[in-house]
């Protein structure tokens, strides 16, 4: 994505998430929700972001386990974090959050890392969180069904198409993993179509491009069955360390909660249950990031449940500073001092 493109997005993320915001606060009790700002101390306010930024220690960590250990890659700790976090920033500035994993998989291939085996990890790390999120998310929505189906916040039927266009996507990534052939031969049927053709000429630079592919395809099919088969131990930890750095994105949430509601009737567990199920809910909101669907969407669930819009707008706008805004800046300033490695440095 070039700069001028993404600074583009990140304008218009942040402008859509600070008017919907704002539209939500001037619904509420203004001077509450600016009142309640209290109950955030400074320390607290350090806690709730440290506690962000452990997740993305942890999935950095994970990452390393994989590539050093199961694709027998070299990669140092700041080159991972920084590529968990590039990949958490252009995942708030991108559309149906696509722009993340491709650049993550970009990055490796920087480093010195096939495309198919970056693809590969970006693949099964796309299905561990699938897989956990469905667990907590069914958890939330029959615990929760009369709220989220109430019709109150969202039509009850396009609340249920997202999770199930969410969850058909782990079917679709899943098959890609173990049988990607499909796709080089469905790409090869295209080979006829002249302008496609071209295209894919342009981009490859290769006349042959759909043999070239289809080459591709069984490397990743190798590169996912010796991670999934021979090195299921490997998965095993990858996934155990995903789980937790999942639940630190919950954690925050929850933190933030207990700091203005301290008699909360929700528990973690509610809370995640939420938290995943609305996740899989809004992510084809086609603003960069979901962003000002996310922050209606909470709002709206959260007072529902919790019965004081105001206090719930204040947890809502100190979430989405320490999970969006200030990633998004973290991000800007990593694209400015990280240097991109070049040819034969890796």
């Amino acid at each position: 994505m070039k700069k001028r493109s993404y600074g583009v997005n990140i304008i218009i993320a942040i402008a859509f998430g600070i008017g919907v915001s704002t539209l939500l606060v001037l619904k509420s009790d203004v001077k509450e929700v600016l009142r309640n700002f209290k109950y955030f101390s400074p320390i607290s306010i350090f806690v709730f972001l440290s506690v962000f930024i452990l997740g993305t220690i942890l999935d950095s960590t994970r990452m390393l386990i994989v590539i050093r250990k199961s694709l027998n890659k070299t990669m140092n700790f700041l080159d991972s974090f920084y590529n968990n976090l590039m990949g958490y920033f252009f995942t708030l500035i991108t559309p149906f959050a696509l722009g993340g994993q491709v650049y993550q998989v970009f990055h490796m291939a920087k480093l010195g890392i096939k495309t198919e085996q970056a693809t590969n990890v970006m693949m099964t790390r796309f299905v561990e969180y699938m897989m956990i999120s469905t667990v907590f998310s069914l958890y939330g929505f029959f615990r929760y069904k009369d709220v989220f189906l109430a019709g109150t916040l969202v039509a009850p039927k396009l609340i249920v198409a997202g999770y199930m266009v969410s969850l058909s996507s782990m079917g679709f990534v899943f098959i890609s993993m173990f049988y990607p052939i499909w796709m080089s031969k469905s790409l090869s049927k295209l080979k006829g179509v002249k302008p496609f053709h071209a295209m894919m000429r342009k981009i490859t630079k290769k006349e042959d491009w759909d043999e070239s592919f289809t080459k591709w395809t069984l490397n990743l099919k190798k590169s996912v069955e010796n991670l999934w088969l021979k090195d299921f131990h490997i998965l095993m930890v990858d996934i155990t360390l995903n789980l937790v750095a999942l639940l630190c994105q919950v954690l925050t949430l929850f933190l933030i909660l207990k700091s203005i509601f301290h008699d909360l009737p929700l528990n973690f567990l509610d809370v995640a249950g939420i938290y995943f199920f609305l996740t899989l809910v809004i992510y084809y909101v086609p603003t960069p990031g979901a962003s000002g669907g996310v922050e209606a969407i909470y709002q709206l669930t959260l007072s529902s449940l919790l019965k004081n819009p105001s206090k719930t707008m204040t947890v809502v706008l100190m979430w989405r500073a320490i999970t969006y805004y200030i990633p998004i800046l973290m991000g800007l300033i990593a694209l400015g001092i990280y240097k991109m490695p070049g040819p034969g440095e890796n």
